[in-house]
């Protein structure tokens, strides 16, 4: 199986001699340095103890946070109800107090294993600006690429902006098929995906936007909602190009993300329109730990705010920052060619 990576949260001391196959990376006991761990490290495997103050919460956050994470949860009760709402919250294996080693290296191996089983399920990535020009939809376009080229798996993007998206053109396309057509048909299934979806080299496919804006407001939420669900059922990765407002439809294409990646520069207004962006997306329901954070189009010595301002404005590190090129960007859209590496 290979050495798993574990965090022990409100755990206290267990005997790792008898866990070969697995190292123990954090132990936390506060909320901010579980969460920081989950975001940040390397984890396979939670172990929680669910005694502990809002612990069934935690493991609710930690998946919000980490989808396909393994919860082992320690518990010295013996209450039905709330060990059936322990593995409602996402608890793949229970073991008790005192902990034993062997049951609880048993409990982690069955806890990697129901993960894996699970972990065919699509893993979904959501794209908005936080301003215009950020280069929101290149950005989109590259992290398709690069999760079909580090994953050795297939990757789907969907122009979710009906009106003016620009995915096909990143790629220099001129689909037969488009999100249109598809919500068009009377019956949509994983094998009208399969047929529609433009296979690209190296494993990325593109569901573009429509032809014409009258065919873009002839779509409703609930086709829409039909093919991000199917299309999360063929591909193991799905990225969601996201206009640049907050209506029925993007909130269609967010309720089935598990990432949001919001998208800025570098500028007071690009940062405090991701703050409003902040506010009303956490107003309505859509958990802060599944926004991320990418700063794209940054330059040494010329912007005015630096990193850490921003990431105090917003309450959370940046996750990325990608330098501008803008020549080469431009002829790599202009040309539909990927920016090759020297």
């Amino acid at each position: 199986m290979g050495s798993r990576n574990i965090c022990l949260h409100a755990i206290g001391d267990i005997k790792t001699e008898f866990l070969p196959d697995f190292k123990v990376i954090a132990e936390t006991s506060s909320r901010e340095e579980f969460v920081r761990a989950i975001r940040t490290l390397p984890i396979d495997v939670l172990v929680i103890d669910l005694d502990s103050d809002e612990a069934v919460k935690a493991v609710v956050k930690a998946l919000s946070i980490k989808p396909h994470l393994a919860i082992v949860g320690v518990t010295g009760k013996n209450d039905p109800q709330f060990l059936i709402g322990a593995v409602r919250a996402g608890c793949k294996q229970l073991t008790t107090k005192p902990i034993e080693p062997n049951d609880l290296n048993i409990a982690l191996r069955r806890a990697i294993n129901e993960t894996a089983r699970t972990e065919t399920q699509s893993l979904t990535v959501a794209t908005i600006g936080a301003i215009g020009g950020a280069g929101t939809t290149t950005l989109a376009c590259y992290l398709a690429a690069g999760l079909a080229a580090i994953t050795s798996q297939r990757a789907a993007i969907i122009d979710v902006d009906l009106e003016f998206g620009n995915v096909a053109r990143s790629w220099d396309l001129n689909p037969p098929h488009t999100i249109a057509s598809i919500a068009a048909l009377d019956a949509l299934d994983t094998a009208v995906i399969e047929r529609a979806a433009v296979d690209l080299r190296g494993g990325v496919h593109v569901i573009p936007r429509p032809d014409t804006i009258e065919e873009a407001h002839a779509i409703d939420s609930s086709s829409l909602a039909k093919i991000i669900e199917n299309t999360k059922l063929v591909f193991p990765y799905v990225v969601l190009d996201l206009p640049r407002k907050l209506d029925a439809m993007t909130g269609c294409a967010l309720q089935r993300a598990d990432r949001l990646l919001i998208v800025l520069q570098l500028s007071v207004p690009s940062t405090n329109n991701a703050k409003r962006l902040i506010t009303e997306l956490c107003r309505l329901g859509l958990d802060f730990d599944k926004m991320e954070f990418v700063v794209n189009r940054s330059r040494k010595n010329v912007h005015n705010l630096t990193m850490e301002t921003v990431e105090a404005e917003l309450g959370k590190p940046i996750l990325g920052v990608i330098p501008n090129d803008y020549k080469s960007i431009a002829k790599a859209i202009d040309l539909g060619e990927p920016v090759a590496a020297d």
